[in-house]
């Protein structure tokens, strides 16, 4: 475990990374006023406890200047021990807001409640014994800390992307049961763990949709924009996911007739004989005329120069139906970011309809810990609080040791599944399994031999 010094060290560089770089002697200040509270609990704050605040704090307090700065009642019922502390309740709700509002664990606001747990720790043990009544009081001081970061992390709240679509209610034009089925769906698509970047892409096209239609309802002229969309990203980052809720979300705006969405990808444009490839290509443009046609790693199609590769004849024939079929089709195409850049400038005619670009970043170590979460809980599975350290380190070494080849949320649900299956191994080896042991993980499951 860390010292005192080397939490407080942790908790102002996280304060630091929130930008909240003058808050370090509130933070201090606070500790310090905690700690002399707590010392104060049996009637007396001793030479030992002094010296440790000053050691710790490189400060020169005597007993005189140290009362007058952080002397409290404390029976009266607004003393500091009975609240939660500000920097704790300001750097929750930074955490907090890096969610969007959308339930989370706040790991780092339990660092800053870590650091007040240890450092009255320290002041109740440097005299040589633990009074009770001093510990009693740490231990409720930290209890109301926990419960307001609980209360924090299930809240839900609206972002700024909901309350914006709000205000704009009365700017649609659709009727009341579409719009409300607009809003379920984006709702869905904000529920999502990550792509913040993405969900704003998101409302941006619909906002785009819905003023182009209130517009021409008015008699008002729209720039001709493309709909077709380039999706660049590492594998498991959501792509096909955004796409399918897309295509529903356009056939609720009336921007499609069926919302359909049908992948596919170079195996299904591309024929091994000459002749047979265009044809190929417009049996699946006309199965998703009406919705989005959603081809992934869209780059092979034009990575091949040698004789009897036909992609570039697929994508010649793609953008030929692509202008035939402009007002029922629109077409998605992703892979990789610097492949896609070559992709897109094999053939003057795609840069030309594809000029919408949607990056899908990686997902960050707490966003892939929140998809742990979330199978779990799907899956009926729980799991102790003492072993989610572990699993955030078998996170980050998986990260570690990544590839190219990194499928982000498939290779968590691969590392969920493995985990499911050590479970199910060990429940055989015990003989055991009341429902309690059948839905709980254990430390022991989360190990796995195999490289992910």
């Amino acid at each position: 475990m860390a010292t005192v010094e080397q939490q407080i060290i942790k908790c102002e560089r996280i304060l630091n990374k929130y930008g909240l770089n003058k808050e370090v002697s509130l933070f201090r200040s606070e500790l310090i006023r905690l700690g002399y509270l707590i010392a104060m609990v049996d009637g007396e704050l001793d030479k030992a406890e002094l010296i440790t605040i000053n050691n710790i704090f490189l400060t020169r307090y005597n007993q005189e200047n140290i009362r007058e700065t952080y002397y409290e009642d404390l029976q009266d019922a607004n003393c500091y021990l009975n609240k939660v502390p500000k920097i704790v309740k300001l750097v929750a709700e930074k955490e907090k807001s890096e969610y969007l509002g959308a339930q989370c664990i706040l790991i780092e606001s339990r660092e800053f409640v870590n650091a007040f747990k240890q450092f009255g720790s320290v002041i109740i043990s440097c005299n040589g014994s633990r009074m009770k009544f001093e510990v009693n009081a740490l231990d409720s001081f930290i209890a109301q800390s926990l419960d307001f970061i609980k209360e924090t992390e299930t809240r839900e709240e609206k972002n700024e992307i909901e309350i914006q679509r709000e205000k704009k209610a009365d700017f649609v034009i659709q009727s009341a049961d579409t719009e409300a089925e607009i809003e379920r769906l984006l709702k869905e698509v904000d529920s999502l763990i990550g792509l913040k970047a993405v969900k704003e892409e998101i409302h941006n096209l619909v906002n785009f949709i819905r003023i182009k239609q209130l517009r021409e309802s008015r008699g008002l002229e729209m720039p001709t924009m493309s709909m077709h969309l380039v999706f660049t990203g590492n594998p498991g980052t959501g792509k096909t996911t955004i796409a399918r809720k897309l295509a529903e979300i356009y056939k609720c705006l009336g921007v499609l007739d069926r919302g359909v969405l049908v992948e596919t990808d170079r195996s299904g444009l591309v024929a091994g004989y000459m002749g047979q490839t265009a044809g190929k290509v417009k049996e699946v443009v006309e199965k998703a005329v009406g919705g989005i046609l959603f081809i992934d790693e869209a780059y092979t199609l034009a990575g091949g120069q040698s004789e009897g590769d036909f992609g570039q004849e697929a994508v010649d024939a793609l953008l030929k139906l692509m202008e035939d079929r402009r007002d029922e089709l629109i077409v998605i195409v992703a892979g990789y970011p610097e492949p896609m850049e070559a992709f897109l400038d094999s053939n003057p005619g795609l840069r030309s309809r594809f000029n919408k670009y949607v990056t899908f970043e990686d997902y960050s170590v707490m966003e892939l810990y929140q998809i742990f979460k979330q199978l779990c809980h799907q899956s009926d599975y729980k799991y102790d609080a003492s072993i989610q350290d572990k699993i955030l380190y078998h996170i980050q070494k998986m990260i570690a040791g990544k590839g190219k080849d990194f499928a982000n949320a498939r290779e968590i649900r691969n590392y969920f599944e493995k985990v499911v299956i050590n479970q199910a191994n060990r429940i055989v080896r015990q003989q055991t399994g009341n429902v309690d042991e059948l839905v709980t993980i254990t430390e022991e499951d989360l190990e796995v031999t195999e490289t992910l």
